[in-house]
């Protein structure tokens, strides 16, 4: 008999899917299939979760998309930085003095090692 959850196998396991039946009827007891049924529920709950707050991140971002597309020309810089950058530090650079300033306030100056000690 196939099992369901073996069409979650990826990658190189996939060619293994006879020793992967095995190692789980081998082992795994109904009591453990329920735990893992109740791990995955969590899992797809988290997933969902997380697209949900990206929607709404992704809507509230949206008035600043040029500045998030200005940003993300910077190597390094993707989506998510871009977004935690405009959040944190918003658009208006001008309460800075200058670039050396802000450079400070984000910890980024030459000779800063990041921790507070």
């Amino acid at each position: 008999m196939r099992r369901p959850e073996l069409s979650l196998a990826r990658g190189t396991l996939r060619g293994k899917l006879p020793q992967l039946q095995e190692a789980l009827e081998g082992r795994v007891q109904p009591h453990h299939r329920v735990v893992l049924q109740q791990i995955f529920a969590h899992l797809r709950f988290l997933e969902f979760s997380m697209q949900q707050q990206l929607k709404e991140i992704e809507a509230q971002i949206e008035p600043y998309q040029e500045v998030m597309n200005l940003l993300m020309t910077h190597p390094g810089v993707q989506a998510v930085a871009a977004m935690g950058f405009i959040s944190e530090v918003g658009i208006d650079l001008s309460r800075f003095k200058s670039a050396k300033h802000f450079a400070s306030w984000t910890l980024v100056c030459p000779g800063n090692h990041g921790s507070r000690r």
